[in-house]
């Protein structure tokens, strides 16, 4: 019997990038692929009694489960079919067409001198998935650390002894790099300047400005399914204080200190697109950004800001006002 032998497979792409905010169960790699050669193999016919009638199964399950089970699983990965590997927060299941198990085959008694059992190329369909089970942190994922499923073959007539051994080992061949990690983003001061109260009749004049993101990561995507998915950076402002109208993007003027300068009195500033449409607060927004740098490559993105009046006088003094701004990576 010629058995024991080895199917590679190769990952789509040497490099995927993991936003540090998808959601958990979010599946960052998925391939399958095809048994990519005929299989066959041959008993003596004199090992059996071909009066008892000659039966052949094959047996599919998970022997090398390095780092064993991980408790998580939703609705399409029940519990028990996601392992944990090398890399914390990274799961992996290995799917077939068919269920994991035992499967009785066909065994073929046309050569005169051996039993056979014949599995075509193309019949057997297998499923890497690598699926978000919790935080990631970026590395190397090692196939020869992922669980492995050992298909074996036995063949008997019920009396004699049975003849059992390896069939063939699906294997990934290569390592993944996951790359999780996130840009710098440096605190923005915004210079509004001064401007005169009957200036403000409606709004002022707006003033560009930039969120710089720093030496990022490249940002390589990821394979949810049969194609690629791009990386994708939204953004997030939220007012430390009072905020006016969020669906308009007005923030409210910070009220002035004890003993300090007093604050202006019936105007917000406002938060606006490049193209003048109010950004929306307190909600994830897209960023606009086109994620095709290398790794340390920066960005930036624009943003104006405006005084608003929000009330039917406006008093002179002092006009600011403080965000926080998230970057979020998916």
């Amino acid at each position: 019997m010629v058995l024991n032998d080895f199917e590679w497979l190769n990952y789509l792409a040497p490099h995927i990038s993991v936003g540090r905010d998808l959601p958990v169960g979010t599946v960052l790699h998925r391939q399958s692929y095809l048994l990519s050669r005929e299989r066959r193999v041959s008993c003596p016919r004199d090992a059996f009694d071909p009066s008892r009638g000659v039966s052949a199964t094959i047996t599919r399950e998970f022997t090398r489960a390095w780092f064993g089970l991980s408790p998580w699983s939703n609705s399409e990965f029940p519990p028990g079919t996601v392992y944990k590997t090398n890399l914390p927060g990274v799961g992996a299941s290995i799917q077939r067409r068919a269920p994991v198990g035992v499967e009785t085959v066909a065994v073929r008694g046309d050569d005169p001198a051996y039993w056979t059992v014949v599995q075509p190329a193309g019949t057997e369909l297998f499923t890497l998935t690598l699926i978000k089970i919790g935080d990631i942190a970026a590395g190397t994922l090692e196939s020869s650390k992922l669980p492995g499923m050992d298909v074996r073959f036995k063949m008997t007539d019920g009396v004699n002894p049975a003849k059992e051994a390896p069939f063939y080992h699906p294997l990934m061949n290569g390592n993944l790099t996951v790359v999780a990690k996130t840009c710098r983003t440096p605190d923005v001061n915004v210079p509004m300047g001064e401007q005169r109260i009957d200036q403000i009749t409606t709004a002022g004049k707006p003033v560009d400005f930039s969120l710089r993101l720093l030496d990022c990561p490249a940002f390589h995507g990821y394979y949810p399914g049969v194609s690629h998915a791009a990386n994708q950076l939204s953004l997030r402002i939220d007012p430390i204080r009072d905020v006016i109208d969020p669906a308009m993007g007005i923030l409210g003027i910070t009220p002035a200190a004890a003993g300090a300068p007093s604050a202006a009195v019936g105007v917000g500033l406002q938060i606006m697109h490049p193209d003048g449409r109010p950004f929306v607060l307190a909600s994830k927004m897209p960023s606009g950004l086109r994620l095709s740098g290398p790794d340390g490559a920066s960005y930036a993105i624009p943003l104006k800001a405006r005084y608003l009046k929000t009330g039917p006088k406006v008093s002179p003094g002092v006009a600011n006002s403080v965000a926080t701004f998230t970057i979020i990576y998916e």
